[in-house]
């Protein structure tokens, strides 16, 4: 599905991401890392909405040799910040994402419970972050690429946005970058970002965290989830 060799950005003299290797097939896959680590630098070259050196390869097509037309149907994005402020209704906001894609729009109005007529900037923040990702949706892409999209969201919007995404991975890739922790319960890999280097995590592990965030953390265990608790006292 998505395989990356040797990938390298950087911004001016400072190198974002180093010499990154990694081959991605269906799944549910958190990326974590410290503010600025370059999680979004990182889909923005998958998408190749970013010159990056290197190969990044969906279904075996180079990314960086792909128009945005030949781009769009095999990648939907949910960006980190999205413009609410604009008097679309939900149906022409829908209606965006079949730009370079075709799909069952009525499909994805349908699964919103919302009002097609409505004005999106009427939606509370739930409501527009899964129109987001309705959007995005659009002609099935293999490929999700979400950019924390539950932040800010009360649990029933999370667990809501959750269930969407975690149906779509069962037959696609998703890559979804999180700064709650403990949604990591709920993916199927984790990718953590540090000093341009991604390292793979086989579970949540206490050390690789603390490494990873450069500070103490505590680990409760229930037997079922370990909650991630962000302060450390003896």
């Amino acid at each position: 599905m998505l395989k990356i060799r040797n990938l390298r950005k950087r911004y001016g003299k400072r190198v974002v991401l180093n010499d990154i290797t990694l081959k991605l097939d269906r799944g549910l896959w958190a990326l974590i890392g410290v503010n600025g680590a370059g999680k979004t630098t990182f889909l923005r070259c998958i998408m190749g909405v970013e010159n990056y050196e290197g190969s990044i390869k969906i279904k075996n097509k180079e990314v960086k040799e792909l128009s945005a037309k030949e781009i769009a149907p095999l990648i939907g994005y949910v960006p980190q910040i999205s413009n609410q402020l604009l008097p679309f209704t939900v149906r022409e906001f829908i209606e965006m994402g079949t730009y370079y894609r075709s799909g069952n729009i009525e499909e994805k109005i349908n699964s919103l419970n919302i009002d097609p007529d409505r004005e999106i900037t009427t939606l509370s923040g739930g409501e527009f972050q899964k129109l987001l990702i309705m959007r995005a949706l659009i002609g099935d892409p293999p490929i999700l690429l979400l950019d924390e999209p539950a932040s800010h969201l009360d649990i029933k919007n999370t667990t809501e946005i959750l269930e969407i995404i975690t149906t779509y991975s069962k037959k696609n890739l998703v890559i979804l970058v999180v700064h709650d922790l403990n949604i990591l319960n709920f993916v199927d890999g984790i990718m953590a970002l540090k000093n341009g280097k991604i390292k793979i995590l086989n579970e949540i592990e206490k050390r690789a965290l603390e490494n990873i965030f450069d500070t103490k953390i505590r680990i409760v265990n229930n037997g079922h989830f370990k909650f991630i608790v962000p302060f450390y006292r003896e």
